[in-house]
């Protein structure tokens, strides 16, 4: 159909859509289980928006595959791709592993666009800039499950990071460094500039699971935190929002720090109902999944929508409408 496309490349079983990124015309596609290189060890496909039909017409566009995209030295069990955020030419990759597959660094990889010196967005290449690891190092802390850029920062979700409590979460944040030829952006190094949770993280709540960002907040999911009253229950999940504080020089990152805001979360779902699962927030608004939410159905799964007071704050605004469910469709999963 008109403005449908099917994008199938690599192996079976790649897990081939687990994630997607959008920026501007070009679709980064992740592919976690992807098993050229090593088993499992994952791909992201890139993909162009080619003006081919009637001029302006997206309807009759096409999507053109431009690169396929793998870490330096694939690793088995990597799971590069699980999550992906792309902005202004830079992609953001998370490779958290497979859960028990230890000893190796978990890691987010950073790749930028390059034009190769023409104009014609269909000649462009990604190139690898940098990587990041978490402190630890072990493999056992699910660096890498969500990721988020915003400018010249880039956000990692560890989701079971033991700092705050045992498998708890933290989000990691990293600041570009021009420290090369300025506006290139290819030999641009980051830095690790701070790592936070939420206020109330206890164990086993997985913050970090999703992350995304709009000037100048971050909203963070954790979708197996517990309930609050009056209807306390396990694995409800949250969201939790926080904002940039630039305390230090104007307009440089690395010495910015993140402050919480707002705890996003619904006392009368069913528990484990994983609210957190997915984020997504655009200007005033923030959507948060459910998708073990038995409202509709067992596992049919729901999604809210907050709303920013102009008082401050964030308002419930109701669940998005949504018909046709079944059981285990899990919407708001992603």
């Amino acid at each position: 159909d008109a403005g449908k496309y099917r994008l199938t490349p690599g192996t079976d079983g790649a897990l081939f859509g687990w994630s997607l990124a959008l920026d501007g015309d070009t679709l980064h596609v992740g592919a976690p289980d992807e098993s050229t290189a090593a088993e499992r060890s994952g791909a992201v496909y890139v993909y162009q928006r080619s003006d081919a039909g009637t001029p302006g017409d997206l309807f009759d566009d096409d999507f053109l595959l431009l690169d396929e995209l793998r870490p330096t030295a694939p690793r088995p069990i990597d799971r590069f791709g699980w999550s992906l955020d792309a902005e202004g030419g830079t992609l953001l990759v998370g490779a958290p592993r497979e859960l028990h597959e230890w000893g190796f660094p978990t890691r987010a990889v950073v790749f930028e666009r390059d034009s190769q010196g023409t104009p014609d967005a269909l000649d462009d290449r990604w190139l690898e800039t940098g990587q990041f690891d978490h402190p630890v190092g072990d493999g056992s802390d699910e660096f890498g499950m969500g990721v988020a850029l915003l400018a010249d920062t880039a956000f990692v979700g560890a989701t079971r990071d033991d700092t705050s409590a045992g498998d708890g979460g933290r989000v990691f944040a990293f600041a570009r460094d021009d420290k090369g030829t300025p506006g290139d952006r290819l030999d641009d190094t980051w830095s690790a500039t701070s790592a936070f949770g939420g206020l109330d993280i206890g164990q086993n709540d997985r913050f970090g699971f999703a992350l995304d960002t709009d000037e100048p907040h971050l909203v963070v999911g954790a979708y197996i935190h517990d309930g609050h009253a009056p209807d306390y229950g396990f694995g409800k999940g949250s969201a939790y929002v926080f904002v940039r504080d630039d305390p230090g020089t104007p307009g440089v990152p690395a010495d910015d720090t993140w402050t919480q805001t707002a705890e996003l979360h619904k006392s009368d779902l069913n528990s484990f109902a994983l609210l957190g699962s997915s984020v997504t927030l655009c200007g005033e608004r923030i959507a948060v999944g459910a998708p073990e939410s038995d409202t509709l159905g067992d596992g049919a799964g729901e999604v809210f929508l907050w709303r920013r007071s102009p008082l401050g704050g964030w308002l419930f605004e109701g669940a998005v409408p949504a018909t046709g469910l079944d059981a285990d469709d899990q919407f708001g999963m992603a």
